[in-house]
């Protein structure tokens, strides 16, 4: 079982959770189209500020606007989740994203915001 995250809070300890995420890069469209990364991290946080530091291979596509998110309990269902993802059509995952997340906006930094207001 899981939960699909549309909002993010960095105040909380997410430590006790596994995520599954989806990363899309800064010339994605609404329409789709586009390098996107799917991974699984215990401390999405830290993970995220890996990724925009450039400590991933995904440096060179620029992919780091984080926009979808499921929350899990624990990290073999975070793992076979991500597996699923990575074997889903292209179109099937757009469309994905977009039902929750429907101007493919970056969900860390709507956290960020949220932690600044």
């Amino acid at each position: 079982m899981f939960t699909i995250c549309s909002r993010l809070d960095f105040t909380k300890n997410t430590m006790t959770h596994h995520y599954t995420y989806i990363l899309a890069g800064q010339s994605h469209s609404k329409k789709g189209g586009g390098p996107i990364f799917i991974g699984t991290a215990r401390d999405l946080k830290r993970r995220l500020f890996q990724h925009r530091a450039g400590r991933s291979s995904v440096k060179a596509f620029r992919i780091d606007q984080l926009v979808y998110v499921e929350r899990h309990n624990s990290i073999e269902a975070a793992t076979s989740r991500a597996e699923a993802l990575r074997t889903a059509s292209r179109e099937w995952i757009d469309a994905l994203v977009a039902r929750k997340n429907p101007e493919w906006r970056d969900l860390g930094e709507l956290a960020k915001e949220r932690l600044a207001a």
